[in-house]
């Protein structure tokens, strides 16, 4: 049996209905700048929000330390206004490497005896 897309028909491929529940993930290039960080989580800054309680893998880049973290969106708060919008977006630690624990703590000392 062979389908094929009507005259004018801008879908060149069949879809199909998806009873139930599926779904998909993708994977971001953007860069979040973090704005502060601690044992327990970070603060980035995005142009775009994500999903409150949403979780996520992603890389943390700490000094010569790139970590696979696993986060979970706790609040997001818009900044900005017009075309200059952007959202700073906390997000708690679920799962880190104990190296990656290891230089936060000692990022979050250095920044304490710098106070």
């Amino acid at each position: 049996m062979t389908i094929r897309p009507s005259a004018g028909h801008r879908r060149v491929h069949l879809r199909f209905e998806v009873m139930g529940s599926l779904s998909a993930s993708f994977l971001s290039t953007e860069t979040l700048p973090v704005l502060n960080l601690s044992g327990s989580g970070v603060l980035v800054e995005g142009t775009l929000p994500l999903p409150v309680n949403a979780e996520y893998r992603m890389q943390l880049v700490l000094e010569d330390l790139v970590s696979e973290v696993t986060v979970k969106v706790r609040r997001i708060a818009r900044t900005g206004e017009g075309l200059s919008i952007r959202y700073r977006m906390g997000l708690e630690f679920l799962a880190t490497s104990e190296e990656a624990i290891h230089v936060i703590n000692q990022i979050v000392t250095m920044s304490e005896a710098d106070v």
